[in-house]
């Protein structure tokens, strides 16, 4: 039940993961998140951030190759292990880009991935409602909870597998962006929240 919980929980900031590797899925399971959620969550005033890029006519998600510039060259003392790449997703109506990366240490993996839902503020909001939650989960199995991040336009969402010694966090900022970075063979938690604090999110300023 803990378990079921949890993914209850975490059901939107994962939404995006999922899209991105079960992509002939992902309309119907969008839209059934859809039909599950109140119009006032799906219908929020539009930020700032956001007005201000309708009133320029920026409404479009980036190019690829620009999405793929703002991955990092290297992260902590990882390095890139593979080509990168990008897809163009169109859902309901919608269309956002993924680009990402996996680095390497050692026997120790690192996946990050970018999307940018700039025009599908929808699917941003739904893939980060648990943001504002606030709930946090700790048992003997994984930890749940919300992180604290240098930038105030950043918001962000951890999970670890303790089983596994799987983490992952998940960073929404300027209401466009979802940073998703996995890490494997971690002893701790705070070594990937470590790794997060490091990234120059100064990138996506103006975006």
């Amino acid at each position: 039940m803990k378990r079921i919980l949890c993914v209850v929980l975490l059901s939107g900031a994962l939404i995006v993961v999922f899209f991105a590797f079960n992509k002939e899925n992902a309309t119907a399971s969008a839209t059934k998140v859809a039909g599950s959620l109140n119009p006032p969550v799906w219908e929020q005033s539009i930020s700032k951030e956001r007005a201000a890029r309708v009133k320029r006519g920026d409404t479009m998600a980036l190019p690829g190759k620009e999405l793929l510039r703002l991955l990092p060259n290297c992260i902590a003392s990882y390095q890139p292990s593979g080509t990168s790449g990008s897809s163009l997703i169109s859902l309901m109506g919608s269309k956002y880009r993924v680009a990402e990366q996996t680095y390497k240490k050692d026997k120790k993996t690192l996946k990050v991935s970018i999307t940018d839902y700039n025009g599908a503020y929808t699917l941003y909001n739904v893939a980060t409602a648990t943001f504002a939650s606030g709930v946090a989960i700790d048992n003997n199995e994984q930890i749940v909870r919300p992180i604290a991040l240098p930038s105030k336009e950043a918001k962000g969402w951890e999970t670890f597998d303790k089983q596994s010694n799987k983490a992952t966090v998940f960073v929404g900022i300027g209401e466009r962006f979802l940073i998703t970075i996995e890490a494997t063979d971690q002893p701790n938690p705070q070594d990937l929240e470590k790794i997060v604090e490091g990234l120059d999110l100064g990138v996506f300023s103006g975006k």
